[in-house]
């Protein structure tokens, strides 16, 4: 951590000791699960959840999504009180809601046969988006011109899973069974991730700012030197998807039991 922006640095634990004049690093998480089993009988199980889940704080762990960087315990959340202002917020994880579905279910036939048949659905709700600007030491993706999240969010992501495996019995303990698996079978292409960097350019933290104190016209958000942003150095990619659901996916699989 540095209290002359980078001329020198001391090491410390933010809101403690030789660092209390930091703010603490916080990164709380609190859920609430409604959870339904029905245990395998009569040839069917089935399983079901819903998740209500809230990841908030300053930090978001020993990796920073926002700027790809893995340096743990020494990222770049804490190197400068410049940087401090408007890091509090829901993280990147956060995901409000969590939705997943299971069932399964198995068919004896003649001859030894056996079909097992199973499906699941699940669903999460978007995360956070931020508003990110240049500083002009530690450059692209470091400031937070909005408080953490105030970009929105990403949409909800849903998959439809199935399985289908038969199994024959070639005697008292020796079977072979063949399957297939089918995820996102509906083949979704939902956005998982968008570009946060609202301008590449060196900015300054609009404190407690919403999206409506971006336009230049509004006079809130200014470049490091002071000078007003011009709406030239906006990122045209700002809130452009970046990253996408998986595509459907076939695995084929096969087992000797003996």
């Amino acid at each position: 951590m540095s209290r002359d922006e980078a001329n020198t640095y001391f090491i410390g634990n933010p809101g403690h000791g030789i660092a209390k004049d930091f703010p603490e690093a916080v990164r709380d998480y609190d859920s609430f699960m409604i959870f339904f089993e029905k245990a395998f009988a009569n040839r069917w199980l089935a399983q079901a959840s819903y998740t209500a889940a809230y990841l908030r704080g300053n930090l978001a762990g020993l990796f920073r999504p926002e700027t790809q960087q893995l340096d743990p315990n020494i990222n770049s959340d804490f190197d400068l009180i410049s940087l401090l202002p408007n890091r509090n917020g829901p993280l990147p994880g956060d995901r409000t809601h969590s939705i997943k579905v299971f069932g399964a279910k198995e068919f004896i036939l003649p001859g030894n046969v056996s079909i097992s048949v199973g499906g699941s659905y699940t669903a999460r709700s978007g995360t956070p988006i931020n508003v990110l600007g240049a500083h002009p030491q530690y450059l692209t993706g470091e400031v937070f011109i909005l408080p953490r999240g105030e970009g929105g969010r990403t949409p909800w992501v849903h998959s439809i899973d199935t399985n289908v495996t038969a199994g024959f019995q070639l005697g008292k303990d020796k079977s072979v069974t063949f399957g297939v698996d089918i995820f996102n079978i509906f083949n979704f292409q939902a956005v998982t991730g968008v570009d946060s960097n609202y301008t590449f350019a060196d900015v300054r933290p609009i404190a407690g700012g919403t999206m409506d104190d971006l336009p230049a016209a509004k006079g809130k958000l200014v470049y490091w030197d002071g000078k007003p942003f011009d709406d030239v150095d906006k990122n045209p990619n700002f809130g452009n998807p970046n990253g996408f659901q998986l595509p459907r996916q076939v695995r084929f699989n096969a087992r000797v039991t003996f």
